[in-house]
């Protein structure tokens, strides 16, 4: 099995021999527990790249870009980077911010306009793997079936291999692929349409009141 080592998780310090037996025992039991636990549930899909999070609030996002990122800022829409959604609620697209970390990964995530919700995910990152084994690890690390389609986001490449796509949920979209004509990386977008959804149903909601004296 492929683990995540942290390409696409956060990194970790190293643990003392001790500690690995310890946490190797409590993986074990862990599993042994799930498994034959009444009415154990799936393992629930990953929704996160390096610590952002679908759901997460504009708030709730910056700090953490600002903890851990060696370069952050807003996506100027003019560099040819954007959220490719349109929200018809307020007339634009979805603002994105980039963080770079110092390996050389990038993260870009994008917010609804109203709601202030990160929605969209997208991640570059670096590797060796081969096809088959970046598959391997993109379906163990997200807990994502093997039913997938397959993704052409440049039609024209020659490699057989470019990418795979998942609806893993009435919501949420995964996508994979290559990063032509580098193979030493691969990107990776998450997305929730329900926190798209959800911003489009505020804009139906009144507006909360201005001050104004009640009618009595």
């Amino acid at each position: 099995m492929w683990r995540s080592n942290g390409i696409i998780d956060q990194p970790t310090r190293p643990n003392s021999k001790a500690t690995a037996r310890l946490a190797r025992a409590a993986a074990l039991f862990s599993a042994f527990a799930f498994c034959c636990a009444p009415g154990a549930q799936a393992q629930e899909l990953k929704r996160d790249l390096r610590g952002f999070s679908l759901g997460m609030s504009k708030d709730e996002a910056a700090r953490l870009a600002r903890s851990q990122c060696s370069n952050f800022g807003k996506v100027s829409f003019h560099g040819g980077m954007r959220a490719e959604e349109f929200f018809a609620s307020s007339s634009e697209h979805g603002k994105q911010f980039s963080c770079r970390f110092a390996d050389g990964s990038i993260v870009n995530y994008a917010l609804t306009p109203r709601t202030s919700k990160v929605y969209k995910l997208n991640g570059v990152f670096l590797s060796q793997m081969t096809c088959p084994e970046l598959l391997d690890f993109i379906i163990e690390e997200f807990k994502v079936g093997e039913k997938y389609s397959k993704y052409h986001p440049k039609p024209k490449a020659d490699r057989a291999c470019q990418g795979w796509s998942w609806q893993a949920g009435p919501a949420y979209d995964l996508k994979v692929w290559l990063n032509e004509p580098d193979t030493s990386r691969f990107n990776v977008s998450l997305m929730d349409n329900e926190i798209v959804r959800e911003n489009e149903a505020s804009a139906a909601e009144p507006e909360p009141p201005t001050g104004a004296r009640p009618r009595l």
